[in-house]
């Protein structure tokens, strides 16, 4: 029995000393669970305080893409009026063209009817220079007629005067009756001869001026016709000038007008982030699909082996973001972002 007893106390003195060592355990368990417990509430704080801030981000990135999708809207209109102003300037300048097709036309035509002109005033200046010839040159027969006259005329007054001194010698000297009466014939005769010559030579003098007054009559009138049609002219010519002038000046300042809206409809494009310059990723053919529904690799095909085909009658651009400067590769143009939240396309600012 003593020796039994002495068991069961060795045997609880060892539950003892092993409950001891549980309870230094457990109690070190406690403060573990705890410690372990802080550091999960700070932990579940910590999330808490980021599931706040993410809650705030999504209303506020919401608060931003409803902003965003009034931007588009607003874009979009924009484009719209900035495409109708773009369209109304090119059908000025298309009606500004036809203008100056026509405007060249009538240059021309008065360049024809000038050289026409010019042609006939060339003729009547020809005309006119072998006129003033012939009339110079009869002119100067008249002269030398009317020098030659003069010439006889001084020789018959000398044998005149040469003829009375022998008679005034003759009757000094006391010439019989027969002579001095032949002598005077002779002198009757001279004078009467002399008389007739004058008097042809005055007549051929005066017709020769009459002739010479006619003809300077009609030079004169030919002159002044001329004179006349040259002004009518000129005066043509200045009135064609000023009104080409003036069309020139309206169509040019109806050209710069129509540059100056197409560059405020540009730059109105450019503000809002859009180009009127497309790539062939913004042209859409008529089933619908972009160019840019293609693979990579047919892209690059098609670059190394073909030509970029041109754009046909029955494909039209799209407005598109303003390429950058270095060309993108064209599968990038058809990723576009989706927001998860809304399902809408989510663009950036």
């Amino acid at each position: 029995m003593a020796h039994r007893a002495s068991d069961l106390e060795a045997e609880v003195a060892t539950i003892k000393k092993d409950y001891a060592q549980s309870e230094k355990r457990l109690q070190a368990a406690n403060v573990t669970l705890e410690d372990a417990k802080a550091e999960h509430q700070s932990a579940l704080e910590i999330l808490q305080k980021q599931l706040d801030d993410t809650n705030v981000q999504i209303s506020e990135t919401r608060a931003q893409l409803s902003d965003t999708q009034r931007e588009r809207q607003a874009m979009e209109e924009t484009a719209t009026t900035s495409q109708d102003e773009l369209a109304a300037c090119k059908r000025d300048i298309e009606n500004m063209a036809e203008k100056l097709t026509t405007l060249e036309a009538n240059f021309a035509r008065s360049q024809q009817e000038l050289a026409t002109s010019d042609a006939k005033l060339l003729s009547i200046t020809q005309d006119r220079e072998a006129t003033e010839n012939s009339l110079r040159a009869e002119l100067e027969h008249a002269e030398s007629s009317l020098k030659e006259a003069l010439s006889q005329i001084s020789d018959l007054k000398a044998q005149v005067s040469e003829a009375r001194k022998q008679e005034e010698v003759l009757l000094a000297s006391q010439v019989p009756e027969d002579e001095l009466q032949s002598l005077r014939n002779h002198m009757k005769a001279t004078e009467e001869k002399y008389e007739a010559e004058v008097k042809q030579l005055r007549q051929q003098v005066q017709d020769s001026e009459s002739r010479l007054e006619r003809q300077l009559g009609a030079f004169n009138t030919i002159r002044g016709e001329l004179t006349a049609v040259r002004e009518r002219q000129l005066d043509r010519e200045d009135e064609i000038e000023q009104q080409m002038q003036a069309q020139i000046d309206e169509l040019h300042l109806d050209l710069t007008e129509a540059f100056e809206k197409r560059k405020l409809a540009e730059d109105k494009l450019a503000q809002n982030g859009l180009s009127p310059v497309s790539e062939r990723g913004f042209w859409v053919s008529d089933d619908g699909q972009t160019d840019t529904d293609q693979s990579d690799g047919d892209e690059e095909e098609l670059s190394h082996h073909q030509e970029p085909e041109a754009v046909g009658k029955h494909r039209s651009p799209n407005l598109g973001r303003i390429p950058p400067l270095q060309k993108p590769r064209f599968s990038e143009f058809h990723h576009v972002p989706q927001c998860s939240g809304c399902l809408s396309e989510a663009f950036d600012i």
